[in-house]
């Protein structure tokens, strides 16, 4: 069950994503789900598929959503900045971002100390972990920006 807290000030709010949750700030488009889900207009439905990183990172080559094909996986600071500063379990505003609370999501960043880690999102807490990428782990795609 997700917890926000009221002392907090919000840092993604609804009025500032429309659609398939553009984001004005940084003109980022996000799908709502993650890969493997459907939104329905209010929720993600169906099951996240895992990914390892690689496999991650070929899924988004292509991919066709919302009549686009340039998706991709977002680098890590774009992936922490759909994370809700005053939420935990999880850390987004499910309004815009309903994912499930357990999930991990890959960025496209790799650690530059070790190549065989990248960087990604615990999304229960909003804070940036490194995963081997050969563990498996979902996709949140983006596309556009500054």
């Amino acid at each position: 069950m997700q917890i926000c807290r009221n002392d907090i000030t919000p840092t993604t709010l609804v009025r500032d994503f429309t659609g398939t949750a553009t984001h004005h700030k940084t003109r980022l488009m996000w799908m709502r789900c993650a890969l493997g889900q459907n939104w329905n207009g209010a929720d993600c439905t169906g099951s996240a598929y895992p990914y390892n990183w690689q496999d991650a990172l070929r899924a988004a080559d292509g991919f066709s959503f919302a009549g686009r094909s340039d998706w991709r996986l977002p680098d890590i600071k774009a992936l922490g900045s759909i994370v809700e500063q005053a939420c935990l379990l999880p850390a987004t505003n499910r309004a815009i971002f309903p994912v499930q609370s357990i999930a991990d999501f890959w960025s496209a960043s790799p650690d530059v100390s070790n190549m065989i880690r990248v960087w990604g999102l615990f999304i229960a807490e909003g804070i940036p972990q490194l995963y081997g990428k050969t563990s498996h782990h979902h996709v949140l795609l983006v596309r556009g920006g500054q």
